[in-house]
């Protein structure tokens, strides 16, 4: 049993009940090609145990013969029922668009020819992302390559499902891990100024998600958490909106939290508050779609002419929060995130000049009294 080259690939040599078997890693890293070994020893270790108890053989441990196909809908089963009844909406929301960008990897696997979760190695994911990067897409009559940023999910949807194949046993080791991501360019966060605020308050008016736009300003939850809000958690004289988590609603972090209502926030929910329900409801008296939330903001983005998402509203309430001196802390517990540095990433604007800072620099050199514009170094 063992490694050695053949050409520049490594191959293995191991034995399986009694017979010698000879096969290819698909690597050409010799560390790489040493935990597929592993990953073979262990299986057949695991194996051996199971028919000298006189246990079952689990398909997963039968030479590995899981397939792919088998893998993912077992996987499906797992992501849909994690987090117990109160996620069962919003996982089956989230697989309806994490789904795609798995069956693009097992697509792609197939086509390379390997159809068990155990032959895919680091190998095969590099060039599931460097075809990822070379395909098009088409919108309307606009052809387009795929963006970074999917195939970065692609890759990220995948190394979840494979890290949760290595924790229920099917494998030993993660393909995933190691791959790099595509490196993206870094953006500006995308922030209302006052005066957007003001305008995209006065269109609101004009449709019935007024009251929800406004709680989006003023308090910054997340669309989920809007959506999910009841009049029992919002107390109109304290002044405070409780985020709670409970059998119905879990916010992101698992945690809930208190938003306080801001004077002007006041005056608009004293009106329509009710001892009981939800807060924004539909015309059906259900949860409002988060997908029709959005195409409503949109509309009223575009009539105040200003690009407008959920997630804007929630950036815009920290960065004007933070404009106003108030404390990164206490706008991190406001908003629910559980580092400081996510909350940073929603205000601080990257790349900003100061003069004072080269000012700094003095080595006793007369500066001129304006800079020289378009000169040559001799």
């Amino acid at each position: 049993m063992g490694l050695y080259l053949r050409g520049t690939t490594w191959w293995m040599k191991y034995k399986v009940d009694g017979a010698t078997r000879r096969e290819s890693t698909d690597t050409h890293d010799r560390k790489k090609a040493v935990l597929v070994l592993k990953q073979k020893l262990a299986e057949g270790t695991q194996r051996r145990l199971a028919v000298k108890m006189g246990l079952p053989v689990p398909e997963d441990l039968a030479d590995a013969r899981l397939t792919l196909d088998a893998f993912l809908e077992r996987y499906e089963a797992h992501y849909l029922n994690a987090g117990g009844p109160a996620l069962k909406e919003s996982r089956e929301r989230s697989w309806r668009g994490d789904s795609p960008g798995l069956r693009s990897v097992v697509g792609f696997l197939r086509h390379q020819g390997v159809t068990l979760v155990s032959r895919v190695t680091s190998r095969h994911v590099e060039a599931f992302r460097d075809w990822r990067l070379t395909t098009t897409v088409c919108k309307g009559k606009k052809t387009r390559c795929v963006s970074g940023a999917t195939v970065n999910h692609n890759l990220r949807i995948g190394k979840a499902a494979f890290s949760w194949a290595v924790r229920v046993g099917i494998i030993h080791a993660n393909p995933f891990k190691g791959v790099k991501l595509v490196k993206l360019p870094v953006y500006e966060p995308r922030n209302l100024s006052e005066f957007e605020v003001r305008r995209v308050l006065d269109v609101a008016k004009e449709f019935d998600a007024f009251a929800l736009v406004a709680t989006a300003i003023y308090g910054g939850l997340r669309l989920s958490e809007l959506i999910a809000l009841e009049w029992p958690d919002v107390d109109i004289e304290a002044g405070e909106i409780r985020v709670s988590c409970d059998e119905t609603f879990l916010t992101k972090s698992r945690k809930p939290r208190v938003v306080p209502i801001a004077p002007e926030l006041r005056a608009i929910l004293e009106p329509i508050a009710t001892t009981a329900g939800l807060c924004f409801p539909s015309e059906a008296g259900t949860r409002r779609d988060p997908a029709n939330v959005r195409k409503t903001m949109l509309r009223i983005g575009k009539k105040a002419g200003a690009d407008l998402t959920p997630h804007d509203l929630r950036r815009t309430f920290a960065s004007l929060l933070a404009s106003k001196g108030v404390p990164t802390t206490r706008i991190r517990d406001y908003l629910g995130h559980a580092s400081i540095a996510t909350t940073e990433g929603y205000y601080v604007a990257r790349g900003q000049v100061n003069h004072d800072d080269v000012a700094k620099l003095s080595f006793g050199q007369d500066a001129p009294n304006k800079a020289p514009r378009g000169r040559k170094l001799a």
